[in-house]
């Protein structure tokens, strides 16, 4: 019964309630940035990835065994129990509970199956009969690029599946045509994360529709009574104000058919055109075999022998999709439509069966063909899970140190959160900051504010889904009181609404595209062989340059009322223009005198 200005008053006070219960404040952030720091300066990630998962660990004991921040030091003399303490913490409380869980346990059987299944399609020549038949489509870097791009699209239903099917499929084609892994890896995780990000229908609609609930759930009390939340139709109505999942989807074929690159990609693609020409750089990679295929015939390295259990992998991940998603309708007596369907479904159950399938396709193949003995199927399933070991210890460490991030410990995504909902002047904020953060936090600055809020928690955390799942609520409930404040009343559907929610989105997936230690920008640099730390050096730019569009001719227009189908489109044009004034063409080099590029 209270009026709205009382109910916002009640509002604020228990935000800066929970802002106060955010002990760690900006030391939160320590952990997660060191790891990331380090993974670049060293290039050693594993390393980094520990070392973050430590020193989080350290601060937690620290508070538990010097309460009074150390003071007790010499007296006490709990040294010893700090160190034995932060042990405990890194196996018990994060690295174990880690390993048991079943959804991560499932995506490393899903990684190690899908490393048993490529290794196997390498060795019986699978995979040189894809580039045979692929070569009529794909004569030149430009075509190359544009069907990666193109088959991405197609497999939108799960970011992981898209990551690992997309970089072992067009490995061995852009090989053949002198394009770098750096650029292959791009191409896959630009892709990947952003078609299952705007897909209707894949594994990403379930959790989206839900952290849309929870926001909407929260003000329901204070919203008219007649009001009707349907958070599917919201979460398609955010889709045009995705901006940054919009414009890097696009930015891709941009690069590939103008041939035009900037950056660490440019030297790492002229290195890629010289190395045949002798270039002495380390760090040239050269279209080599991962296996041994020379006992296999020109003739007997058939196409079906890769495509049939990569199809089978599909086919079956759609299927199971279905099936565990009509299940979960059935149980909860929802209503029968595609979305719920999809959204329902096991898809971590779905990756499993449907990667054990294509293995099982893949050895009966062979076997049935005799192209290769039980000895040498064993031999190449196990080589090929040799080479997803380190992308699973990369994963293992970096859900690891998401849960020293977690609300349960340091608590870095929900202190980040929390910022949007300062009501007073906080000791560690000056004035002429505290006076920065209100105009950015006044109703038509939200937009960019929220999405930029994301992709540094993303960027932090190394996750766009938990990013999503602590944003989206908070950031409803901050927009649905700041317009009521502003103009008196907020539909679920108002543009400042929808593009704020869609800022969450796409922050989360901009944020994820630069951090090291997001698990999908892990996955595309391993399924494409490529160095994890220059895939991540290469990509930065490329996603920098679409995220300063994306405020430009994004959030920030929409926040002021211009509407979104009139900044989409300057957008797209700002970007062509980029690339024609800042790109330059890789195969420039060949036809002039510079000297050649060496990293």
């Amino acid at each position: 019964t209270a009026s709205p200005s009382a109910r916002w008053e009640i509002g604020a006070k228990r935000w800066a309630v929970q802002m106060d219960d955010h002990i760690w404040g900006w030391a939160s952030l320590i952990p997660p940035v060191l790891a990331i720091v380090l993974a670049v300066v060293t290039r050693r990630v594993l390393t980094s990835l520990f070392l973050g998962v430590l020193v989080g660990a350290a601060m937690l004991a620290w508070r538990e065994c010097f309460p009074d921040n150390g003071e007790t030091v010499l007296a006490a003399g709990n040294v010893w129990d700090w160190i034995v303490l932060t042990a405990n913490y890194v196996a018990e409380r994060f690295l174990w509970p880690t390993l048991k869980d079943e959804w991560n346990l499932r995506v490393l059987l899903f990684v190690v199956l899908m490393g048993a299944m490529v290794g196997l399609i390498h060795r019986c020549g699978g995979m040189h009969g894809v580039v045979n038949l692929l070569a009529p489509f794909a004569k030149s870097r430009r075509s190359g690029q544009m069907m990666t791009w193109v088959l991405g699209m197609f497999v939108f239903f799960d970011d992981y599946a898209n990551t690992l099917l997309l970089g072992h499929t067009m490995r061995p084609v852009t090989d053949r045509l002198k394009i770098c892994r750096e650029k292959l890896a791009y191409l896959v995780d630009s892709t990947a994360a952003p078609v299952a990000g705007l897909a209707i229908i894949s594994t990403w609609v379930a959790t989206l529709i839900s952290n849309v609930q929870d926001g909407f759930d929260e003000i329901q009390d204070s919203m008219p009574p007649e009001t009707i939340i349907d958070s599917f139709w919201i979460v398609v109505q955010t889709i045009p104000y995705r901006f940054y999942v919009i414009f890097a989807i696009l930015f891709v074929p941009m690069v590939a058919w103008m041939g035009r690159d900037f950056g660490p990609m440019l030297r790492a693609e002229r290195r890629r055109l010289q190395a045949d020409g002798g270039s002495s750089s380390q760090h040239v990679q050269h279209p080599v075999d991962d296996f041994d295929i020379s006992d296999i015939k020109p003739e007997k390295r058939r196409w079906y022998n890769a495509a049939l259990p990569v199809g089978t992998m599909v086919g079956l991940l759609v299927l199971l999709l279905i099936t565990t998603g009509q299940a979960a309708i059935r149980s909860e007596g929802s209503e029968w439509t595609l979305y719920n369907v999809f959204g329902k479904a096991d898809s971590y159950l779905a990756l499993v069966y449907a990667s054990l399938a294509s293995l099982i396709v893949a050895v009966l193949l062979v076997r049935g063909q005799r192209l290769l003995s039980s000895p040498q199927v064993y031999s190449a399933a196990v080589e090929g899970i040799k080479k997803v070991i380190p992308a699973c210890g990369i994963l293992v460490l970096a859900w690891t140190l998401k849960l020293v991030t977690d609300k349960d410990a340091l608590g870095t995504g929900a202190f980040l959160g929390a910022l949007l909902t300062i009501q007073q002047q906080p000791d560690w904020m000056s004035s002429w900051w505290f006076d920065v953060y209100q105009t950015m936090t006044a109703i038509e600055w939200m937009p960019t504010a929220v999405f930029l809020l994301a992709s540094f928690v993303a960027f932090a955390t190394g996750t766009s889904w938990g990013t999503m799942g602590i944003l989206t609520p908070i950031v409803i409930e901050v927009i649905f009181r700041l317009a009521v404040n502003e103009y008196g009343q907020c539909p679920p559907n108002h543009p400042i609404m929808l593009a704020s929610i869609g800022g969450v989105l796409a922050g989360s997936i901009f944020g994820d595209h630069c951090s090291p230690i997001s698990d999908t920008t892990v996955l595309s640099s391993q399924a494409s062989s490529c160095d994890h730390v220059a895939h991540v050096r290469t990509q930065l730019p490329y996603a920098m340059v679409v995220g300063v569009i994306s405020v430009i001719c994004g959030t920030l227009p929409v926040g002021w009322g211009i509407p979104f189908w009139i900044v989409l489109p300057i957008g797209i044009a700002l970007m062509l223009a980029f690339l024609r004034v800042f790109g330059k063409r890789v195969d420039e080099l060949e036809n002039s005198t510079e000297t050649p590029v060496r990293s």
